[in-house]
């Protein structure tokens, strides 16, 4: 197992970064667009495999293991600079999940997952889900899906801090079956950031036209 390195960079900064045990290289960030201008915090938990250095004797003869699904979300960091480009403030987790567990094949492509009894997530959710669908109804998206939205984790704990009028925090889980596909794999990265943006824009109006008839 290589020498791992450990190190962090400005998200809104141009880079190049090292590949990762399994040797996929990360995406380049680009300059962000200013075509979508919200209040998103884009966060990636699972994004990586790297060890800090001084863990890196606790690991050895681990390399395999680290190159799998119990190291890292696979494709989940390369989705998150896709969302982080579009400026997306709420916050997006970028998570990924293994095509089959336990045996059994896990029924979706795209998974959003939120807290049901939170309206502000339960609408975005809806109308991300819509967005997709609209433009790829091949593919399935679910919300909830594999896992609840009210597990542990950054979006659940800020939930406890922050009411619903202040927090909106979505988890977007890809199927892994996607992130070796080349073209397509762009593709869809792309399509889930702009979804995101025109749900965004008709979550807002939804908001906007409530707001007018109380």
């Amino acid at each position: 197992m290589t020498r791992p390195e450990w190190h962090t960079q400005p998200c809104n900064e141009r880079r190049s970064v090292q590949p990762s045990y399994d040797g996929e290289r990360r995406c380049v960030a680009q300059e962000p667009s200013q075509s979508l201008v919200t209040d998103f915090l884009i966060t990636c938990e699972h994004g990586g495999n790297r060890i800090p250095v001084p863990y890196v004797k606790l690991f050895q003869g681990y390399g395999a293991l680290l190159r799998t699904h119990r190291g890292y979300d696979i494709g989940a960091l390369v989705m998150a600079w896709e969302l982080a480009r579009k400026r997306v403030v709420h916050i997006i987790s970028s998570r990924s999940f293994t095509p089959e567990l336990d045996g059994q094949l896990r029924n979706a492509d795209i998974g959003l997952l939120y807290d049901p009894h939170r309206t502000g997530e339960v609408e975005l959710c809806r109308q991300w889900q819509g967005c997709l669908q609209a433009k790829a109804p091949h593919l399935k998206v679910r919300r909830n899906c594999p896992c609840q939205g009210k597990a542990g984790g950054l979006t659940s704990h800020l939930r406890r801090r922050y009411p619903p009028a202040a927090y909106v925090g979505i988890e977007v889980e890809i199927n892994q079956k996607h992130v070796r596909m080349g073209r397509s794999w762009r593709a869809l990265r792309a399509l889930i950031a702009q979804a995101l943006q025109r749900a965004l824009t008709n979550t807002r109006h939804c908001s906007t036209v409530s707001g007018s008839r109380a």
